[in-house]
């Protein structure tokens, strides 16, 4: 995923940041299927749904504080076309609040 859609994407389309959080929330659940647990098992679902959801607002904060580097160097990103920070705050405010709700899942 990274080295292939991931990366073939930044420059062409801003959802290379889904993928990427995607790519981002596999390792732990792979360490936690190697560890001899099931991809099926809560535990799995709610760490991978944490570090998917964690890096919305994690990366939007900093794709906007730097969306000129990324206009720069080609990067198809969300705030690249978003000059007053709008969409990338709504983002962020979303994101965070699915982020936040995991916790009530998991009682």
């Amino acid at each position: 995923l990274y080295a292939g859609l991931y990366t073939y994407m930044k420059p062409r389309s801003e959802w290379n940041t889904w993928v990427g959080a995607v790519v981002g929330a596999v390792p732990p659940v792979m360490g936690w299927t190697a560890a001899g647990g099931s991809v099926m098992d809560p535990e799995a679902m709610l760490l991978g749904s944490a570090l998917f959801l964690w890096q919305f607002p994690h990366f939007f904060a900093l794709n906007f504080m730097y969306r000129k580097d990324y206009e720069r160097g080609g990067f198809a990103m969300v705030a690249v076309e978003d000059p007053n920070g709008d969409r990338t705050a709504s983002l962020i405010k979303r994101y965070a609040w699915y982020l936040s709700s995991l916790p009530l899942l998991s009682t």
